[in-house]
């Protein structure tokens, strides 16, 4: 700003000049040279101002993605499992609020709605099977809020599925964690898990295998095109569309038998409910869907919205097919029935994937 007002105080000097000595043609000439060359500095300065400011806003939108990915690179290294508890109140003090989390974690939603009674107040209810899906980790912090509003909380080492917590003071150096090696109570914890309802009601974004590599993508899908659907291909995205089968040719029953014919729209239709294997790296879905009356086939590639988790760090598991021409009308979201996990788990439990593929172990 300096330099541009130089330059003006010297084009006016040059008027000034004019004005007053316009015989002196010389002096003008020199000081019309002086201010094109100050014109000419402060032009190559701005010039140079505008492509450092450039290089930099390039330098940061090439940062950006960089940082993004090295972020989702990070998420998708948590490994979730499954953990089954037996746990008990004998504090003496019934509890409003129950936490299970690794050690240093987020603590997530409560396992408790309503209060929980000490033994000595419900001698059933003081005890109950938890099924939840954490991080994986061997040290975890259980955490209570009493009726009476304290907070008290007690980090464990060596804790693993199957194991019992009971506690048996209000002070929670008075807690005592172990191993369940009771056979019922194993019974219990296998059918709680096996059912598929969490009972913290938290899903998160992937539930791993034992096929190293692979992690399983569980499924709702709903044809809600209003045509019947002949072929429907849901693959990594990147891979060839026949590098796993035409669901809807591999549709069977809970008892694994062949169901044949289209997919139906709508109400006459049914819901799936299943889960289908992916790389563990997989952050996208190339989705291809054909249509039995002749209506043209619609494609949605490199799909990533099924990978997105909502506020609550719920993975979405539906994707309702609402339009027979547009991708971008389809819902993909997080379905929180109870039905819905129920009947994944069963699928999961059945070994009745989507499309029949499953990875060599």
């Amino acid at each position: 700003m300096k330099k541009v007002l130089s330059i003006a105080i010297a084009l006016m000097m040059v008027l000034a000049l004019v004005a007053c000595t316009a015989e002196d043609t010389t002096k003008v000439e020199e000081a019309v040279a002086e201010v094109e060359q100050a014109v000419e500095e402060v032009a190559a300065e701005v010039e140079a101002e505008v492509e450092a400011a450039a290089a930099e806003e390039a330098t940061a939108e090439e940062a950006a993605p960089a940082e993004e990915a090295a972020v989702e690179e990070a998420a998708e290294e948590v490994t979730y499992v499954a953990y089954t508890f037996d746990l008990k109140n004998k504090s003496g003090q019934g509890i409003t609020e129950l936490y299970i989390y690794p050690a240093g974690g987020a603590t997530g939603a409560s396992l408790i709605e309503d209060e929980w009674p000490d033994k000595d107040t419900d001698g059933e209810a003081y005890e109950f099977y938890a099924y939840i899906l954490r991080p994986e980790s061997d040290t975890f912090t259980v955490g209570v809020v009493y009726a009476d509003g304290t907070e008290a909380e007690f980090t464990y080492d060596g804790v693993a599925n199957y194991d019992k917590f009971s506690l048996k003071a209000y002070e929670p150096d008075g807690w005592e964690h172990e191993a369940c090696d009771d056979a019922e109570d194993i019974a219990a914890m296998d059918a709680l898990a096996a059912e598929g309802l969490t009972t913290d009601g938290f899903y998160p974004t992937y539930v791993y295998t034992e096929y190293a590599g692979y992690k399983i993508l569980p499924l709702e899908l709903k044809n809600k095109t209003e045509h019947d659907i002949s072929a429907l291909y849901i693959v990594p995205a990147g891979e060839a569309k026949d590098s796993r089968a035409n669901i809807v040719e591999h549709f069977v029953d809970v008892d694994g038998n062949a169901v044949g014919g289209n997919w139906a729209a709508g109400k006459g239709g049914f819901y799936l409910y299943s889960y289908i294997y992916v790389p563990e790296d997989c952050t996208a879905l190339d989705i291809y869907i054909e249509f039995a009356d002749g209506t043209a086939a619609v494609e949605s590639l490199n799909n990533s919205d099924i990978f997105s988790v909502d506020a609550d760090g719920n993975a979405f598991n539906e994707i309702s097919f609402k339009d027979a021409a547009d991708p971008d009308l389809w819902k993909i979201q997080f379905d929180d029935g109870s039905e819905v996990h129920v009947n994944i788990q069963a699928s999961m439990n059945a070994g009745l994937s989507l499309d029949g593929f499953v990875p060599e172990a």
